[in-house]
């Protein structure tokens, strides 16, 4: 009779990268972007267009990065739009913690030893991440040989630099390894 409901087999697809829809015809979004999804009974196919938008967002990069004082560091802000595009804007660089400065292409450079926040702002969207700006000296060890004979002794200093060469004065602790005494 006309207007009775048949009872017919319906075949689901979707495009995989932003969604899956169960054989009863449930979509679940997992991605951002826009697909088709497709119906198919028989010999009759039909399709419908989806749209799943997600927040925008920055992406930045490196992570909790750790640098020596004086070091530079690049930085790369990736803005996406709701549908996951990638806009080609320019993002504000900030820092917090005063442990360096951004130069507006984003090369960070650690001027002060200890712990921050880097980030990118573009409009209301912010991204951030740590910094760990550490210190590097070196030591150098100086005697007037370093061969003698068993009982003898020699006498070993120790020099600290900063790591641009200025002596530093701090306290040295001495060990050997191996079986040398």
């Amino acid at each position: 009779d006309l207007g009775d409901t048949l009872a017919v087999d319906v075949v689901w697809a979707v495009t995989p990268e932003i969604g899956e829809i169960s054989e009863d015809g449930l979509f679940t979004s997992t991605g951002v972007g826009e697909g088709i999804v497709t119906a198919t009974a028989g010999a009759d196919v039909g399709q419908a267009t989806v749209k799943v938008s997600g927040a925008p967002h920055i992406v930045l990069s490196p992570q909790d990065a750790t640098v020596t004082l004086r070091e530079t560091r690049k930085y790369v802000a990736v803005v996406y739009d709701e549908f996951g595009n990638v806009l080609d804007v320019p993002v504000q660089w900030l820092t917090a913690g005063d442990v360096g400065t951004f130069d507006p292409t984003g090369r960070f450079t650690a001027t002060k030893v200890g712990e921050g926040i880097v980030a990118a702002q573009y409009q209301s969207l912010l991204a951030q991440t740590s910094v760990t700006v550490e210190f590097e000296s070196q030591i150098v060890i100086q005697s007037d040989t370093t061969s003698v004979k068993p009982d003898d002794t020699i006498q070993f200093t120790a020099i600290t630099y900063d790591d641009i060469g200025y002596i530093l004065d701090v306290d040295v602790e001495w060990s050997t390894t191996g079986d040398i005494g």
